[in-house]
């Protein structure tokens, strides 16, 4: 989301608090899945209410689909480093992406 928002894509991580989406803004709510299966891609859907869209004005599921390869491609660490970089100046968000991160149990 980070690419269409901006830093403020960070304020609607709702990840770390145990929300029925993984983001949630006034406009809407983005549910994230992400799976390693092979095509044809399944994912699973805990609660219902993950993908109720009452509430809201827009509701969208986001797939990501990954690949395991042993070392090759980016890894979750460099993605976090990214991210970090991104914000680097961006000071609230940059704060948000910490706490969300503690929040949700990532430690560097």
């Amino acid at each position: 989301l980070l690419p269409g928002l901006g830093p403020e894509a960070v304020s609607g991580w709702r990840g770390g608090e145990g929300a029925h989406q993984d983001f949630q803004f006034a406009s809407g709510a983005a549910e994230v899945k992400t799976t390693l299966a092979k095509p044809p891609q399944v994912v699973r859907i805990t609660s219902e209410r993950q993908l109720d869209e009452a509430g809201w004005r827009t509701l969208c599921l986001h797939v990501v689909v990954l690949e395991a390869r042993e070392r090759s491609g980016e890894t979750l660490p460099d993605l976090v480093a990214a991210l970090r970089g991104a914000l680097a100046g961006e000071g609230g968000a940059a704060e948000a992406l910490e706490d969300g991160l503690i929040a949700y149990g990532y430690h560097d």
